[in-house]
């Protein structure tokens, strides 16, 4: 499990000593109340830090974590939430990057908040898919389930998904708009629900599924609490940014998919596309579209329209 700690120490050592792991953001925000958490000047040409906040691993699991049978295969389907798209490494680092990024100060702390327990999240699920890879390390039938896991990795667990492929920055959304960020967040801790729920329905092992049962509820934890956050800043729901949608246009639904499909597919209609202010628009490749102000927009000149769209 991952805490924040105050540790003192001159930082001539922290080339050596100074490894990043992670922590309770609450901690480390006392240190800096308390006055810690910079270096104070120098010796023999050397920075001190009389108090420096770091990150400090504690061995003991978020969740303890026990199986019965190992399999092999189904800790190949774990690396899912290790190293993959909706996994809880992208989770840690999207919700980090953006609490880094963010200048309002109670929802950066919610950010990093979460994004520490995703880090504790991490850490549960490597020692859960370590626990089914393990038979790899030795076992012939094993390792030719899994060449890739067996003999590029030993039996352990990589920062890849379930397929092989290496975990990448480009699983982030961060845009620096707090809101939508918030929103993607959202989606992501859905996503996430619905692929431990996938994995539970996978495995029979009762200690895995506890495990997986207690990450799953933890990702409806984190959707409430973004929830709550995107809904209590105070914004229209479809207020995005600050240059306001063209009136009229905004409210067209363009009918793209028509008539009726092979298995009866019908051409729908419902509160997505009638009623309050949406216009339908049939077949909108036929139509023209050309606006008449087209090419005579410049810079600024629509500054009314979008202040009043911010303000309402």
């Amino acid at each position: 499990m991952f805490w924040w700690a105050a540790v003192t120490f001159a930082s001539s050592d922290l080339l050596v000593k100074f490894r990043v792991l992670h922590a309770m953001h609450a901690w480390c925000q006392r240190c800096r109340a308390g006055g810690g958490g910079y270096f104070s000047g120098t010796k023999n040409g050397n920075p001190i830090a009389t108090q420096l906040a770091m990150y400090h691993h504690i061995k003991q699991l978020m969740y303890t974590v026990r199986i019965g049978q190992p399999d092999p295969r189904f800790g190949n389907m774990l690396l899912e939430q290790f190293g993959g798209a909706n996994g809880e490494l992208a989770a840690a680092m999207q919700y980090s990057l953006q609490g880094i990024n963010c200048d309002d100060p109670e929802r950066k702390d919610l950010l990093m908040d979460i994004g520490t327990e995703e880090l504790s999240h991490l850490e549960v699920v490597g020692a859960l898919a370590r626990m089914h890879l393990k038979p790899t390390k030795s076992d012939r039938n094993a390792a030719h389930a899994d060449p890739l896991i067996a003999i590029a990795g030993g039996g352990g667990v990589a920062f890849i998904n379930s397929m092989g492929n290496a975990w990448t920055a480009d699983y982030l959304k961060v845009t620096g708009e707090l809101d939508v960020d918030l929103r993607s967040n959202i989606a992501a801790e859905a996503r996430a629900k619905i692929v431990y729920e996938r994995l539970i329905n996978f495995t029979d092992d009762p200690g895995t599924i506890d495990t997986l049962q207690f990450l799953m509820s933890r990702e409806i934890t984190h959707l409430k609490a973004f929830t709550a956050a995107l809904e209590s800043m105070g914004k229209p729901q479809f207020s995005i940014g600050r240059i306001p949608p063209t009136p009229g246009l905004v409210d067209q639904y363009f009918n793209d998919s028509t008539g009726t499909g092979d298995r009866g597919e019908p051409d729908a209609k419902g509160p997505w596309n009638t009623g309050g202010d949406w216009q339908m628009v049939t077949a909108p490749a036929f139509q023209p579209f050309l606006s008449p102000d087209a090419g005579t927009r410049k810079p600024g000149e629509h500054a009314s329209e979008t202040n009043s769209f911010i303000q309402q």
